[in-house]
């Protein structure tokens, strides 16, 4: 009965989604004025060639920015603009755009979605919509406001372990404990979390999986949706896709991220953690 109830929930929320679009559905939209589309690759690739109309986002000032919804307003972010977001087929893009569209949904603006595929999949299509011209577009009206419910803090995490579903987004060899994350310390795992690498969901083209497997990646998680589901990496970026996924894709509303992640937790000696153990959550 849990597993019929979790792929009647995946279902109906994967018919709602639109937190991934298909090269078709942007080539239809290219020419909206309410688009706006932002490529999160180098400069220098975006320099190179980018998607028509396409906007740069330097994720390193980004991320680096005293104020968030200043730099959106820069960009062109208004309340009515459509946003999608891509970048090439290195897992270091597929992150950067997870991370953008998480700070987007966790400041207040849900029309957010990925492009399937990023650029290399528009290519393929659309060999000849692509520019080298550098787009700028005029300063947006978005009011963003960051919402604190979508992150969790280490001490408020250590309380609840045992009441929340804990998942992991490393890499197993990371979340098992014979192989440590970059700048961490410490191996292993945060007790009770259960190990969902976040690039098992995408094929080596970097698209989406099809929804059957998806489904099969899910399925052992017992995800049910009005328990409180938390996600971490080594860092945010590394947790943002599997928060995307879960929040903006299949419809679980009560997703939150734990922005320190392992950094923080795989370098505080006081705060637990286990390996060599492979675990089915609470």
């Amino acid at each position: 009965m849990k597993y019929l109830l979790f792929f009647l929930f995946f279902c109906s929320s994967l018919l709602a989604s639109n937190a991934f679009i298909s090269t078709l559905e942007l080539k239809e939209r290219l020419n909206d004025p309410h688009l706006l589309l932002l490529d999160i690759s180098s400069h220098a690739q975006y320099k190179r060639s980018h998607i028509t109309n396409a906007i740069h986002v330097d994720m390193n000032s980004f991320t680096q920015a005293d104020e968030t919804g200043a730099y959106l307003r820069d960009l062109g972010l208004k309340k009515d603009s459509q946003v999608v977001i891509y970048g090439r087929t290195s897992s270091y893009d597929l992150l950067n755009t997870s991370t953008l569209a998480f700070t987007l949904l966790s400041h207040g603006f849900m029309n957010v979605s990925l492009l399937d595929g990023g650029y290399t999949a528009w290519v393929f299509e659309y060999e000849l919509d692509v520019s080298t011209e550098l787009i700028s577009k005029p300063k947006g009206d978005f009011i963003a406001k960051r919402e604190d419910g979508f992150f969790i803090k280490a001490d408020t995490l250590l309380e609840d372990l045992k009441k929340i579903t804990l998942l992991d987004s490393r890499e197993s060899s990371q979340y098992f404990g014979t192989s440590l994350s970059k700048g961490v310390s410490r191996a292993g795992h945060i007790p009770y979390a259960q190990s969902s690498y976040y690039q098992d969901k995408f094929l080596s083209d970097a698209t989406l999986r099809p929804h059957e497997e998806l489904e099969l990646l899910f399925q052992g998680l017992q995800l049910k949706a009005h328990d409180t589901i938390v996600v971490y990496g080594r860092d945010l970026r590394e947790a943002s896709m599997n928060w995307y996924l879960l929040y903006h894709h299949f419809g679980f509303k009560n997703v939150k991220i734990y922005e320190g992640s392992m950094l923080e937790w795989g370098n505080n000696p006081e705060l637990p953690l286990r390996k060599f153990l492979w675990e089915c959550g609470k």
